[in-house]
């Protein structure tokens, strides 16, 4: 039997470290359907909007994309070690260094792919 575990939408799933290249590592957070929800919920505005279909005012949501961004960013990524700036300094986890981090394209696609691969099930131990 594989159980799954339910994690709540403000519960912060545990992040795994994920070696990128020889002295660079970040550690990464799986993001689960209930939490990316919960940020999205953070994110929606209620607007009135005017639908061609009915030619009438109709609810319409909004969503602020750089906030759900941001949320995503601060969330998956956790902490990291080998990360500098470009004054060779180390980089402060921070929401500003995680989206300077994410916007690199091979890290975002690591991390990105690092979160997916992350499984919050297990599989039931058989005692034979």
């Amino acid at each position: 039997m594989l159980k799954i575990k339910n994690y709540k939408p403000d519960e912060q799933v545990p992040s795994k470290r994920f070696e990128f290249q020889p002295g660079v590592a970040f550690w990464v957070r799986q993001l689960t359907g209930a939490i990316l929800r919960n940020f999205r919920k953070q994110c929606v505005t209620q607007d009135l909007g005017y639908s061609v279909a009915t030619q009438r005012m109709e609810p319409v949501e909004k969503v602020d994309d750089d906030k759900l961004n941001d949320l995503i960013a601060d969330y998956i990524l956790e902490k990291w070690e080998g990360v500098g700036g470009e004054d060779g300094q180390p980089l402060p986890v921070t929401l500003e260094s995680k989206k300077l981090i994410l916007d690199q394209l091979a890290i975002k696609n690591f991390v990105w792919a690092a979160a997916q691969s992350l499984d919050t099930s297990e599989a039931e131990k058989k005692i034979s």
